[in-house]
């Protein structure tokens, strides 16, 4: 699929597997027909780099995350802006959608984790950038990962403080994922190993 114009730094599937949406540094969101690699529509409004795409469940609804600090939602049947969630003082590296759909998670260069639903409570614990956020499959709960080598658990219902952080990566952790039945965290890191938590 060719048409963005700088480096493509996410990717996200729709829930039915018909359509993905990427982004990049050319400040810009695509949404493709992955069958015919088809653009459908160009999403443009973030003023820098766009670091983290998710899809709303039913697929009604794409979030994205930039450089620029907000995170924007859109409607990706017309391509049009719905909302921009400020809040973030420096550049939004990552976002994810809840499974059920309530929150957005989105992680920030200053080590921050805000949780959106109403006013974007701020999670706060990572010393450095933060560069990756999860969803447990139930929504309950939110892993982050960042440049301070820690992954940290947090209560999506409650906020807070994060509930366990968990030591052992030698280098930035990169990405963080829950498996599907909840009981176990994937992170993986700079210091080239994949660690898996219970």
């Amino acid at each position: 699929l060719l048409g963005h114009t700088g480096l493509i730094y996410c990717i996200a599937y729709s829930s039915d597997g018909i359509h993905i949406a990427s982004a990049g540094a050319d400040d810009t969101v695509r949404l493709w027909v992955v069958n015919t690699g088809e653009l459908c529509h160009t999403l443009t409004g973030h003023l820098s780099t766009v670091y983290g795409v998710s899809y709303y469940p039913d697929g009604h609804r794409i979030a994205s995350s930039s450089e620029d600090g907000t995170v924007r939602v859109w409607d990706p049947r017309t391509g049009g802006p719905l909302s921009t969630l400020s809040g973030h003082i420096v550049g939004v590296s990552s976002l994810e959608y809840s499974s059920t759909g309530d929150y957005i998670a989105s992680g920030a260069w200053d080590g921050t984790v805000r949780l959106w639903k109403t006013g974007g409570d701020l999670l706060l614990g990572h010393t450095e950038p933060t560069l990756d956020v999860a969803f447990s499959p139930s929504g309950s709960h939110i892993v982050s990962g960042g440049k301070d080598r820690t992954v940290r658990v947090w209560s999506a219902e409650f906020g807070g403080e994060a509930e366990l952080v968990l030591r052992g990566h030698s280098d930035n952790i990169n990405g963080v994922a829950y498996s599907p039945s909840g009981d176990q965290i994937a992170s993986c890191s700079s210091d080239r190993t994949i660690r898996l938590w219970d």
